[in-house]
């Protein structure tokens, strides 16, 4: 298999970043912070890897991940159209801060 990965530009990262920044106001209640990392997935291809920090004290209902989700699926689908070429991927991770 060939390897598709590439770093991404300056552009890459200000175009991913823009979009993440541009959402802050919109946080669901107990999202603390998103952070975005550029890598490769499993398959060799470009990644931006997004990070979802939330509060420790949140508590996981259904309802709650399919908010989490929701509001994740949005910033998938403007980095897709983007057209970066980095196939995005989320975490959601526990807040230790």
């Amino acid at each position: 298999m060939e390897n598709r990965a590439r770093a991404p530009t300056d552009e890459d990262r200000r175009l991913v970043q823009g979009i993440i920044d541009r959402h802050v106001a919109e946080l669901p209640p107990g999202v603390r912070r998103i952070e975005v990392e550029f890598g490769e997935d499993w398959t060799g291809y470009p990644a931006a890897y997004i990070k979802m920090f939330v509060d420790k004290n949140l508590k996981p209902t259904n309802d709650k991940i399919k908010e989490l989700n929701a509001f994740l699926q949005i910033l998938h689908d403007e980095i897709i159209d983007a057209g970066t070429g980095f196939w995005p991927y989320s975490r959601t991770l526990v807040d230790q801060e």
